[in-house]
């Protein structure tokens, strides 16, 4: 039988979960910051054989779905999101620390693109997977945050997750 964290374990797990939503947020800042001075914009500028820095914007949201919403409107889903990620995870805040990461990192990513929204109308995307034609949609560290927190999640929810007794 799986011990369900204690309330200093529960809220050492949710001090961690905020301090990486924080780290999460700074980060994707400060690269957004540095890719606006220092890339031009639509040129690749290739790190590896498969991956390049590439300065876009993507005025919808994943994979540009949406794209055709006001950037208002796409503000509120995204706060709404937010909104209800905040409650999910404080339904969650016994689940132990994989799952306050997931929730962290999801909380950073989120706030990240939204700042952005808020800002400038869109969302600076830099990352892209490549590989001889093939290449992947073009992301950010907000993304892949977010993806990550909700893979972690799901991870926690199917194979760590206490098993009720029946």
């Amino acid at each position: 039988m799986t011990e369900v964290p204690s309330t200093n374990q529960s809220k050492r797990h949710v001090i961690i979960g905020l301090i990486i939503a924080v780290f999460m947020l700074v980060a994707d800042q400060v690269i957004k910051v540095l890719v606006e001075a220092e890339l031009p914009f639509q040129q690749p500028l290739e790190v590896l054989p498969f991956f390049a820095m590439y300065y876009t914007f993507n005025t919808g949201v994943a994979f540009s779905f949406m794209n055709n919403l006001s950037p208002f409107a796409l503000l509120l889903i995204a706060g709404a999101v937010v909104v209800i990620m905040l409650f999910l995870w404080w339904q969650a805040r016994h689940d132990g620390l994989l799952p306050a990461i997931g929730f962290g990192m999801i909380l950073g990513g989120a706030i990240g693109n939204m700042i952005d929204r808020g800002l400038y109308g869109h969302v600076i995307d830099y990352v892209l997977l490549h590989w001889g034609d093939w290449s992947f949609a073009i992301f950010n560290l907000a993304d892949a945050a977010l993806t990550i927190g909700v893979m972690l999640i799901i991870f926690s929810n199917l194979f760590l997750a206490p098993k009720n007794d029946k």
